[in-house]
């Protein structure tokens, strides 16, 4: 999709997100290519309007099931959820995690790990779509237990939670997470 707007500077998305200051629309679109295995593309500039490439790669469908609203619509609403396990070692993390994501009814969260390898355990018992995967964790630690979940279990994405460095979003990345995201950002969010 494009047009000859008057366009943006798209790294300003990033300031703003990490300042709080955007909303979930992109951010949602972005993730659910990539938890399909695709991706999402931007390219924009001010003057010069903006482009938004969407690629998901062929086979990928989900079954879409038609729900009538209270109010006598239609809608187009997803046949199952996307199934989560959160892993992370503090309790009111999970507990937080598992209240904003079950807002959505497109989500489910199937279950919770303290550690990696409880993570893991959880993994080949839920078989959950999408691990959120705090990367400092004891007994194993997130990075470990991506490298695990991804040779053992390559249908299952996994997306590592850090409030720390970039650091930990290269170790968990090169151990096979489809992406990472600080908690700090996504508290201020």
């Amino acid at each position: 999709m494009s047009d000859k707007g008057i366009g943006f500077d798209p790294t300003e998305l990033v300031h703003r997100s990490k300042a709080g200051q955007v909303g979930w629309g992109l951010f949602s679109i972005r993730e659910r290519l990539t938890l399909l295995g695709g991706r999402f593309d931007i390219d924009s500039a001010p003057q010069r309007g903006t482009q938004f490439r969407l690629i998901a790669p062929r086979g990928v469908t989900e079954a879409v099931a038609i729900e009538s609203t209270s109010a006598g619509t239609v809608s187009n609403a997803p046949a199952r959820a996307l199934r989560i396990l959160i892993a992370d070692d503090h309790p009111g993390v999970r507990e937080a995690f598992r209240e904003m994501l079950e807002e959505r009814r497109e989500l489910r969260v199937v279950g919770e790990a303290a550690d990696g390898l409880e993570a893991i355990a959880k993994a080949h018992e839920l078989r959950p779509d999408v691990i959120l995967m705090d990367v400092s964790m004891p007994v194993m630690d997130g990075v470990q237990a991506t490298r695990r979940v991804r040779a053992e279990l390559p249908f299952i994405q996994v997306l590592g939670l850090s409030t720390y460095t970039r650091a930990d979003a290269q170790a968990i990345e090169l151990a096979g997470a489809a992406g990472f995201y600080s908690r700090l950002l996504m508290r201020s969010a």
